[in-house]
């Protein structure tokens, strides 16, 4: 495939964020720069790491990285903005600092876009690695058969976030157009991409999955969903409150949508602690939420079983 390597203005803007990730920044930088579509910048957000992050990135030495240092108070979603805001692209390619791409995977999007360009999102497939508990499992982002329903906004609310920020890529104009950034409230924060998806779906972006693996998304000690579980799982409720209560429209049954929906929160919390193997754990949990949600609770059940078989 030909490509014009002296466009000034690049196809793909490669968001990263970073704090103190310099072992896993390294290789998320060289996943980028070894795909064999060429046409990308990339741009670092740095929140003033006190490692050997910047001096790595001096020493890369490449002129498609854009490095800019931050303070974002421990709020990721203002360094991705800022990452947003310095992109001269068509397509915003998040990345978090410790995931990577395979070598193959923007010339697959970019090849999908030659012949599909009426989506504004696109998520691929993604190999997780959890080093925690050393166990691979491939992510199949969607589900598929979702990504044509009429009101994806209500399905995301209801079912949960099913996109990663590494797996995806987001058209700039649509984001512009709609005045769409990530929010900055602190109680958002590490989920802060859940509220962004709902806000694009709101908005009625045409979503796109892909089944193809085309990254890695890594598990780690030190990775937020590991060191925070409660402050992880507080967050996805925040946002999912919010949304009941202060932004959809399609049903004036609030309560009973959020009594849907923290079913599902509950259910989540199940089935990462059958992961686990915390299984007495996981029945106590259970029994109670059957009690307190006997119906919605069979639904949410009904729906995790589906899915993974």
């Amino acid at each position: 495939m030909k490509q014009n390597n002296k466009e000034e203005k690049p196809f793909f803007s490669v968001v990263i964020p970073t704090y103190n990730h310099e072992f896993f920044l390294e290789k998320a930088v060289q996943s980028v720069l070894n795909q064999t579509f060429k046409n990308y910048e990339i741009i670092i957000i740095d929140n003033h790491s006190d490692d050997n992050t910047e001096n790595l990135i001096k020493n890369i030495n490449n002129e498609k990285i854009k490095f800019i240092k931050t303070h974002n108070n421990g709020i990721i979603a203002k360094s991705r903005n800022i990452g947003i805001n310095n992109s001269k692209s068509e397509w915003i390619a998040f990345l978090d600092s410790d995931d990577l791409w395979y070598k193959n995977k923007l010339e697959v999007l970019f090849n999908f876009l030659k012949k599909n360009n009426n989506y504004d999102v696109i998520c691929n497939s993604e190999l997780v690695v959890d080093k925690i508990h050393n166990k691979k499992k491939i992510w199949k982002h969607g589900p598929l058969y979702w990504q044509n329903k009429k009101n994806f906004y209500k399905i995301l609310l209801k079912y949960g976030n099913y996109l990663s920020v590494s797996a995806s890529i987001v058209r700039k104009k649509f984001l512009e157009d709609n005045k769409i950034r990530f929010s900055e409230e602190k109680n958002f924060s590490p989920t802060e991409d859940y509220d962004f998806w709902l806000r694009i779906a709101k908005n009625e972006a045409k979503f796109k999955f892909l089944d193809t693996v085309l990254g890695e998304h890594l598990f780690h000690l030190k990775s937020w969903g590991s060191k925070n579980r409660i402050i992880f799982r507080e967050s996805e409720r925040s946002q999912a409150k919010y949304h009941v209560f202060n932004m959809q429209n399609f049903t004036s049954s609030k309560k009973n949508l959020w009594s849907y929906i923290e079913s599902r929160l509950i259910i989540e919390d199940i089935m990462k602690l059958l992961y686990v193997n915390k299984y007495f754990k996981a029945l106590i949990i259970l029994v109670k939420l059957i009690i307190k949600y006997p119906i919605q609770s069979i639904v949410h059940i009904h729906f995790k079983i589906k899915r993974i078989f």
